[in-house]
Formats: structure tokens, sequence, C-alpha cells
């Protein structure tokens, strides 16, 4: 199973990791959350309970055997997420240059489709990145 952007937790106090972990403490500790670029990479963010579902069925299921799939969620670009949070925390974005070596390994867009597993398991995704941080983080 390919994944992109995994994000939430069941662990208190962590509420995410990678990316949105930084712009969620950089909202909170520092009121301002740095972009590099544009922001205009967009990526595909899996809740962790989503996640979690679908890794276990997946494993359950004899037909993902020997086979590649992608798993879905929502396609944000990583300005959109920063701008999303920086409304629920009152925080300013700056767009500062790409650092020379994080410029050298960023990806650009990483956006997946899993109509392929989605219509395999006939999963419903749960959670959304809007219903999560609206208080729903833990």
């Amino acid at each position: 199973l390919r994944i992109c952007v995994p994000y939430g937790t069941l662990v208190k106090p962590i509420s995410s990791y990678g990316v949105l972990n930084t712009f969620l403490n950089q909202a909170q500790m520092e009121g301002v959350i740095q972009v590099y670029g544009n922001g205009s990479q967009r990526r595909t963010f899996t809740h962790i309970t989503d996640l979690g579902h679908i890794l276990w069925h997946a494993g359950l299921e004899e037909r993902c055997i020997n086979d590649v799939y992608n798993v879905g969620g929502q396609i944000f670009s990583i300005k959109e997420v920063a701008y999303i949070i920086s409304q629920k925390f009152g925080a300013l974005v700056k767009h500062l240059p790409w650092p020379v070596l994080a410029e050298k390994v960023e990806s650009g867009n990483t956006v997946f489709d899993s109509s392929k597993l989605d219509n395999l398991l006939s999963y419903k995704y749960k959670m959304s990145f809007e219903k999560w941080l609206e208080g729903e983080m833990f």
C-alpha cells in the first residue's frame, strides 16, 4: 500500500506528526506558519484512523497480495493546509524561499488515485481534515 501524508494520532498529547504537526506547533507557539515557496504542491492526506482500518482490511484481502494500491484521503495543497490551520489559531502564513537542500528533495505534487483499492475494499473514509481540526484531533 502506498501512503502519502498520514495525520492525526490516537496517542495524547500528540496531535499529529510531519508537516501538519509542524504547522500546528508553529501556529500555536509562534503565531506564524512558515511555508516554503508558494505552497502549491498538492498532497493526499489520510487520517490515521482511516489508515488503520484500510491497512487491516487490505491485509485480510487476498486480492491485495502481490499488487500495489494507493491509499486515498483528501487532497490539499500545502498552502491550503497552512491557511486552514492559520484561521483556526489566528496565525499568519509566511512564505519563505526554499532552502537549497529542502528544494532538492521536494517531490512536487504527490496525489494518489485510490479508486482501485476503494473499489476492492468498499471502504468509506470516516475522518475529514476539517472535522479533525475542529476538535476531534485526538
